[in-house]
């Protein structure tokens, strides 16, 4: 092996060993096991979805009584078991989809609801430490828990 080959393998291993990805801390909730983890049935999805939205309106609800110093605690572990929630129901359903032998329509608009339901559900759970400042995030909090909790009962609504 030529001494040029040598040195760029070896920098090409110092590269993966320190760009090495590291692994995923989960979202910690307060959620008992059972309803955090993702099951394909369809009632196990809609208590998902229902212990989601109990939990989103409790955060929303928390959130609309905070003063500029207020302790954010209980509120952010709301919203969290709200994320953890949805995105458990979000993977039920996508295991529901798999296994229908046709293309449910209800199905689908139902799906793609619950999933921009778990992205707009990670801005009050992930953005608690931006640097934008404390009302700005509550604000932009509150728009977005109000955006999930439509979403989610559009959902409740409509499906199964």
């Amino acid at each position: 092996m030529s001494s040029s080959r040598l040195v760029m393998t070896a920098v090409a291993a110092i590269s993966a060993l320190a760009f090495e990805a590291q692994p995923a801390h989960a979202q910690t909730t307060t959620l008992p096991p059972s309803p955090a983890h993702a099951d394909p049935q369809v009632q196990k999805a809609v208590n998902l979805l229902h212990t989601a939205l109990r939990e989103e309106k409790r955060a929303l609800e928390i959130y609309q009584t905070l003063g500029p110093t207020d302790d954010i605690t209980e509120g952010h572990k709301a919203a969290t078991n709200a994320y953890v929630a949805i995105r458990s129901a979000r993977s039920s359903m996508a295991e529901i989809k798999a296994r229908k032998k046709f293309q449910d329509p209800v199905m689908d608009l139902a799906y793609q609801k619950v999933d921009q339901a778990w992205n707009r559900s990670r801005g009050p759970v992930d953005h608690v430490q931006s640097g934008n400042g404390r009302m700005p995030y509550i604000n932009t909090a509150m728009r977005q828990m109000s955006e999930v909790i439509v979403w989610l009962e559009q959902v409740l609504l409509m499906w199964p």
